[in-house]
Formats: structure tokens, C-alpha cells, sequence
């Protein structure tokens, strides 16, 4: 069976207008009862740089809880951990990293050494308050910038991570960097050197070339899965066009081509599809 997290927050924080908060809550809630394992609901981050996300704490006060799903929320550092950690439906705290450091300076201003400050930081925060950070690895199968990608490199960070505690890494071609092929090699490579350690994707693509690069995904071990309906959203501080992400109801759909078992209601699916595709326009 496989792990699906949608992820509202990445689609909503590029959308080119403010949506307004109650039909925030009443999306999420909705999304809610589809039955994902994971909801990434929205960030505390600087307000200026991303403003849809600024009513994210009262998004989070308006949410019906559900025993079924969890919930998440990105933080650009640990003073925003802070805010986040007092929201007692969040279970997870989730900080994006990134194996390039140009775009770690572009996306929070950084770079590797303060960054792994900053996670230390949040994992102590997240420690004391029943709280489980997740950090995503951003390009993590390449990027556009003229850096070097090198499999030893990326290793490197996970083994890092995996030493503070870590046993939960997304993976995230955030500009759209590899083809099928390369996801396969590298997690290959990567799954197997870490079996202590269950990898997640989150996979910014064009459309056309989902399937085949969930299905090498999934060959290669990969069981968590990123996705948004529509395949709205995409980073705005790549400095690159946005690229879609993986469209929830594609993956719906190549699931069942592949007789690849989830736990999503179909019914709530379909509405929440629906309500997207109103919200989204």
C-alpha cells in the first residue's frame, strides 16, 4: 500500500490570488475526510516573501481533526517553529532543505552550515513538544543551476540527517530536473544504503510523464508519494518557471492501472477534485 500526502500548501502558495480563509478550511477539511495520510496544510514563513500562507494559524484552528490523517506544516526557520509547535493538531513540522545551495540561499536565505543549525534547532523544539520533524531534500535529483549533482552528495545529507534522528526523507525534484531514468537510479542507490529509512517523492513534472516515473519510483521501493489536485503550485523561489506538481487524481489513476492499493475514498475524491477545480481558478 502506498502513503499520499497532499499537499494544499504547495499548491496554494504560488496561486496567483489570496484565497480566502474559509474556503482554505473548508478545502482542507474536506480534505480531511478523503482519507489522506497526510495533509501539508500550510508554512510559517516570512509573510511578505509567500502571503497566501499568512492566515496559516487560522487555517489550523478551524480544521476538524481526523484520527485518520495527520497533519503538517512547513517552517522557513526555528523562530517559525516556535509559532508552529503551539498548533497541537500539527504532528509534523517540516523544514526544506535542499542539496544545492543556491537554492537554499534563493528559497530561506542560507546556506548548508546554518541550515543544519537551524534543524537541530527545530528537531530540540520539536523533541520537547511531541512533535516529529520532517526535512525535505530539495533538488535532489539535480538542479538548474549549473551545480554539480553527485549521488555521494546527496548520500552525504541523508547520512547526515539520519544521524539527528531522521527516518522519514521526502525527495524532491523541485524544478523538474529528472527523467524517469534518473529516479530510478537514484533511488536505487539510495534505498538500499539506507534501509532504516523510508523515502518519500514529491515531484514537480509535466504531466505526461507522471506515470512512468511513479511507476520506476515505486519499482525501486518508494512508497510515499507527494501530490496536489490539478498539479496546481510549484516553488516561487526556484527562479525558475513553476513546474506542476504531481496531480493527485494522475496518481489516483496510475494506482489503479498498476493495482498499487491505497486508502483514499473515492467518493470524497471526487468532491475534493471538484471543490479544487473551483478553488483553482
Amino acid at each position: 500500500m502506498i502513503h499520499i500526502t497532499e499537499s494544499p500548501r504547495d499548491g496554494m502558495q504560488s496561486f496567483h490570488k489570496i484565497l480566502k480563509t474559509e474556503d482554505k478550511i473548508k478545502y482542507i477539511n474536506l480534505l480531511c475526510e478523503v482519507g489522506f495520510d497526510v495533509i501539508d496544510v500550510g508554512s510559517f514563513v516570512s509573510e511578505r516573501a509567500v502571503p497566501q500562507m499568512a492566515d496559516t494559524g487560522n487555517v489550523l484552528d478551524a480544521i476538524i481533526p481526523n484520527t485518520n490523517t495527520d497533519l503538517s506544516v512547513l517552517v522557513g526557520n526555528s523562530r517559525y517553529a516556535e509559532l508552529a509547535i503551539r498548533y497541537q493538531s500539527v504532528k509534523y513540522i517540516n523544514y526544506p532543505f535542499a542539496i544545492s545551495e543556491t537554492f537554499l540561499k534563493k528559497n530561506l536565505k542560507s546556506d548548508f552550515e546554518n541550515s543544519y543549525r537551524e534543524i537541530d534547532k527545530i528537531q530540540n523544539l520539536c523533541a520537547q513538544n511531541h512533535k516529529t520533524l520532517v526535512v525535505t531534500l530539495s533538488m535532489a535529483f539535480g538542479n538548474p543551476y549549473g551545480e554539480p549533482f553527485l549521488p555521494e552528495d546527496l548520500m552525504l545529507h541523508i547520512e547526515n540527517l539520519r544521524q539527528r534522528g531522521m527516518r522519514y526523507i521526502p525527495l524532491a525534484d523541485t524544478t523538474a530536473e529528472a527523467d524517469s531514468q534518473k529516479i530510478r537510479e537514484v533511488l536505487n542507490i539510495m534505498i538500499p544504503a539506507f534501509s532504516d529509512i523510508s523515502f518519500g517523492l514529491h515531484l514537480h513534472t509535466k504531466p505526461q510523464e507522471i506515470s512512468s516515473k511513479l511507476t520506476e519510483a515505486y519499482n525501486a521501493g518508494c512508497r510515499n508519494f507527494d501530490t496536489v489536485f490539478n498539479g496546481v503550485g510549484g516553488c516561487p523561489m526556484s527562479g525558475r518557471e513553476l513546474t506542476a506538481n504531481t496531480d493527485t487524481m494522475a496518481l489516483v489513476q496510475w494506482a489503479q492501472a498498476d493495482n498499487v492499493t491505497h486508502k483514499l475514498n473515492h467518493e470524497k475524491l471526487i468532491e475534493a477534485q471538484t471543490f479544487a477545480s473551483q478553488l483553482f481558478l
